[in-house]
């Protein structure tokens, strides 16, 4: 959950520095940024709105580097960050038009990460004005990039600024083999990183790619079906795991199935068709997935695909870290299907009274609920009767023409 956070700071906002206040340009009081709700909403989702988002951030001093505890507050229609107005005189220079850029890694509780300010004339600022990844920062007032959306405007504030911002390191992955040449052509086999990008791009919201790999729980003849979806400053990021009491699958099974193209088998009735539906869906919501399967008696085998490390189209099988294996284990038979880094949707669910993580488990109960309310009913003909949950908590069927109020 790393995002990089842009703001041009204005007048009011500048009396959180005392040199502002010392060169006498100080109008209001302020001593804060403000921080937009739906900056605060997609970077972190978790957060109500009584909360205090707590940071540990590195800056700029006059003596170096150095680390300061600061947070958000709620303060009416948006947040500030507080907890810090630096004395320094190397802030001589901040006026209106100044860029704010703030590098946040939100996985964590405190969030760490550094700002810096750059003047409005500077080449950072102007470059990063005129690129199209953050050149939409001239029109709103803060945006918040994450990951490879903003891949050209990190690597401008690492060169500026080394010490405090890190490259960006995605990992593009690119097809080095060599080309071969024959009587009737040229061999050109696709570039795996941007395949994987069309494959995300298929159009998937997250509510709908769980449906994707639900279908292919009840395909495998599962009765069970849990869904985990982790809070995102609890220390992995944001996550999701889908597990089922399915048949599990076999070492040849599971490497099929983790084929882009796979030759599996579907039901008639089976949302997927074409051998990329667990691929799509997946690499729609997370850079990285994994497939923990286990028939009876068997023992679990699992494989990875990471978005940033596709060269030679090796599905990694490296063992899991600890909380991956607690969050994949299966105790008879089954798979569980693990979404790691998973992308924030670029407009957070707002819900009175929620908060954004909230309103995404509700949006998607609501999704699954109607999908599937034959399933959960036990009316759906030669299917067992599927019990699905989110974090516990059971999934009520909503049939839509079973509603009293329906008329025929």
């Amino acid at each position: 959950m790393r995002f990089l956070i842009l703001r041009i700071l204005t007048h009011s906002e500048l009396g959180m520095f005392h040199e502002y206040r010392r060169q006498k340009k100080e109008g209001s009081k302020q001593r804060a940024v403000n921080f937009d709700w739906d900056v605060v909403d997609r970077v972190f989702p978790a957060a109500k709105d009584s909360d205090l988002v707590e940071m540990q951030l590195r800056h700029y001093t006059d003596q170096g580097v150095a680390e300061t505890r600061q947070w958000l507050k709620r303060q009416e229609k948006n947040w500030r960050l507080e907890g810090n107005c630096p004395k320094d005189r190397c802030y001589h220079f901040v006026e209106p038009g100044c860029l704010f850029a703030m590098e946040v890694d939100a996985s964590t509780t405190p969030a760490r990460g550094s700002w810096a300010v750059f003047p409005a004339k500077d080449a950072v600022t102007r470059t990063i004005l005129a690129d199209g990844e953050s050149s939409r920062l001239a029109k709103s007032a803060m945006i918040a990039l994450h990951d490879q959306e903003g891949e050209r405007t990190w690597r401008v504030l690492s060169e500026a600024r080394p010490d405090l911002f890190a490259t960006n390191q995605n990992g593009t992955t690119m097809n080095t083999s060599k080309r071969r040449t024959g009587n009737s052509g040229v061999e050109l086999p696709p570039n795996p990183a941007r395949l994987v990008q069309i494959l995300a791009s298929v159009g998937h919201t997250m509510p709908s790619a769980v449906a994707d790999l639900v279908d292919n729980s009840i395909s495998a003849d599962a009765s069970k079906i849990e869904i985990t979806f982790g809070r995102p400053d609890a220390g992995h990021g944001r996550w999701l795991t889908i597990a089922d009491n399915g048949r599990g699958m076999s070492r040849a099974q599971l490497e099929e199935a983790m084929r882009i193209g796979s030759g599996s088998e579907y039901d008639e009735n089976a949302l997927g068709k074409y051998g990329y539906g667990l691929k799509g869906a997946s690499w729609s919501q997370a850079k990285v997935f994994t497939v923990v399967t286990k028939c009876a008696s068997k023992t679990a085998h699992h494989l990875t695909w990471d978005a940033d490390d596709m060269v030679g189209w090796v599905a990694k099988s490296d063992a899991l870290e600890a909380w991956e294996q607690r969050a994949t284990s299966i105790k008879g038979h089954g798979t569980v299907v693990l979404w790691k880094n998973m992308r924030p949707p670029q407009s957070m669910p707002t819900t009175r009274g929620l908060d954004p993580h909230s309103a995404e488990i509700m949006l998607l109960e609501r999704h699954l609920a109607l999908v599937f309310h034959r399933f959960l009913e036990g009316k759906a003909a030669g299917r067992k009767a599927v019990v699905i949950s989110i974090n516990g908590k059971l999934i009520a069927p909503n049939n839509p023409v079973g509603h009293p109020r329906v008329r025929l």
